[in-house]
């Protein structure tokens, strides 16, 4: 029972971009990536996403966040777990972007955000090797429980003719 519980959840990492803010956000885009804007009171949902080289800005509409994009962020103790069955590998597509600065354009209804006022960029990747070694951590004390079980009721039945004799 163990085993089909923790099988299906998989881990998560979040990691830093290595492509420059412009790059990773162009990247981001063309995989019809899920964007987060994080600044230190908010979170928001970024969509009709455009980058301009010359001023050096993405502009953008903020919406709320929906709960099925809320898995990073409602992260406790950095487990960083999903669920797959629970269709919550939506987290998979996310890019999270870090910036202390939001200038909103009043007449346009766009938020623009400075490149330069960007701290960080994460990418929301698959942990291979940590769902691996769960699993299989998993699978072995299961296996442990199952065969202490058999031993258990072997060792029982045996007291049981040992008795009657």
């Amino acid at each position: 029972m163990l085993a089909i519980t923790s099988g299906c959840s998989r881990f998560y990492v979040p990691s830093s971009s290595i492509l420059s803010h412009n790059d990773a956000i162009k990247k981001a885009k063309s995989e019809n990536r899920y964007f987060i804007l994080r600044d230190s009171l908010s979170t928001y949902s970024l969509t009709n996403i455009e980058v301009d080289n010359e001023k050096n800005i993405i502009s953008c509409n903020l919406d709320k966040v929906p709960p099925e994009h809320m898995v990073y962020l409602d992260a406790k103790k950095k487990k960083y777990t999903y669920s797959k069955n629970k269709g919550q590998d939506v987290v998979l597509n996310e890019l999270h972007i870090f910036s202390s600065k939001l200038i909103s354009t009043p007449g346009t209804g766009k938020t623009e955000i400075s490149l330069l006022s960007i701290s960080r960029i994460e990418e929301i990747n698959y942990d291979a090797q940590r769902t691996k070694k769960q699993h299989k951590r998993v699978w072995l004390i299961s296996g442990g429980i199952v065969v202490g079980t058999v031993l258990l009721f072997a060792l029982a039945a045996a007291a049981m003719v040992v008795t009657f004799y």
